[in-house]
């Protein structure tokens, strides 16, 4: 006869050391999810990171590119504001402009505080003894939007309604560097067949981005920019006046 005891307690032994078994088995497959779960937490942080960083760099050009962009508006300031030192043989005359206006180089420029379409601001500039802007140099378009703090939308005297696409100045000088918006003239994305085409040309004043024309319909209602001869420019110089 066997001894029922000595079985027994051999079985216990065994289902001891099954569960010892079955539970070094469960850690070990908790461990391997949990150093995969890690792995995959990590992985995604590390995107994240990488993503973040690049935000940074595309945020450190752009305010590098506002920051030459202001140092260029300020040069242009600068440059045209009247020199403190005059030679001997030159004086200025005082009252260039009239009151009001701004002097740049041997024009004297003023931003309407009227409004109305592009016809009844050069029908008000006219009126002045003067004509709406034309555009000439970057220093002159940096000038111009330099005017005012606050932004403000105002006709040029620029125009395509001869010939859509053909923009010229009212001077009768056909466009040669223009500062437009990007994706800009459009002409609204309509076809000339419309009845409301966008064939007059504005900037916006108080920006800081140079390139700011658009095309506007010239039914539509904002403020202009005029300009006249300084009344310095005597003899052709700019603002100044050769002494006897």
């Amino acid at each position: 006869m066997y001894d029922v005891d000595y079985f027994g307690s051999d079985k216990c032994e065994v289902v001891v050391l099954f569960c010892f078994i079955l539970d070094d088995e469960s850690s070990k497959r908790s461990s391997s999810e949990l150093r995969a779960n890690l792995t995959e937490l990590l992985r995604i942080s590390e995107g994240k990171l990488s993503s973040l960083t690049e935000e940074r760099d595309q945020l450190n050009v752009s305010l590098s590119e506002i920051t030459e962009e202001c140092s260029r508006l300020q040069g242009w300031r600068r440059r045209s504001e009247p020199h403190t030192h005059t030679p001997k043989n030159i004086s200025h005359k005082e009252n260039c402009c009239p009151a009001g206006w701004k002097k740049f180089s041997h024009f004297c420029l003023l931003l309407s505080n009227e409004t109305g379409s592009w016809d009844e601001g050069r029908k008000d500039c006219r009126a002045r003894g003067a004509d709406l802007v034309v555009i000439d140099s970057p220093e002159k378009q940096g000038f111009l939007i330099s005017m005012s703090t606050t932004e403000t939308i105002a006709w040029i005297g620029l125009t395509d309604r001869v010939e859509e696409g053909n923009w010229t100045w009212i001077n009768g000088a056909p466009l040669s560097e223009g500062y437009w918006k990007r994706s800009q003239p459009d002409n609204g994305g309509q076809p000339r067949s419309k009845t409301m085409q966008e064939d007059c040309a504005h900037l916006t004043v108080g920006l800081t981005i140079t390139n700011n024309w658009n095309d506007l319909p010239c039914e539509w209602i904002q403020k202009w920019i005029c300009e006249q001869s300084s009344k310095c420019d005597q003899d052709g110089r700019d603002g100044v006046q050769m002494k006897a």
